[in-house]
């Protein structure tokens, strides 16, 4: 495994358990990282763990743009299925629908 694979793992179990996220002295692939946090898409939450460490680190502004571009479209995600899921709730009750929640 890779270090950047290892701290990609390390980042989610410390977000799991509401660990701060310690990021190793050694250089790490950020450009790698990225694309394992788009793949599985947490972004969010690999910007949220991280965010000091990138933006002291220099030189890579776009990694941290794009880290924040996935926690936000995260967050907008989340907002969006809340209105459908109270639309769905209210519709159901409405209707007497075996759906009610």
């Amino acid at each position: 495994m890779t270090k950047e694979q290892e701290f990609f793992l390390q980042v989610l179990a410390d977000y799991l358990h509401r660990k701060n996220t310690d990021v190793p002295d050694a250089d790490l692939d950020w450009h790698q990282l990225c694309k394992y946090a788009n793949s599985h898409s947490v972004g969010g939450i690999v910007y949220q763990q991280c965010k000091t460490a990138i933006s002291a680190d220099i030189g890579i502004e776009e990694i941290r743009k794009t880290l924040t571009h996935e926690q936000n479209v995260a967050y907008y995600s989340y907002i969006r299925n809340q209105k459908v899921f109270e639309e769905l709730k209210r519709y159901s009750v409405a209707n007497k629908s075996i759906l009610s929640l």
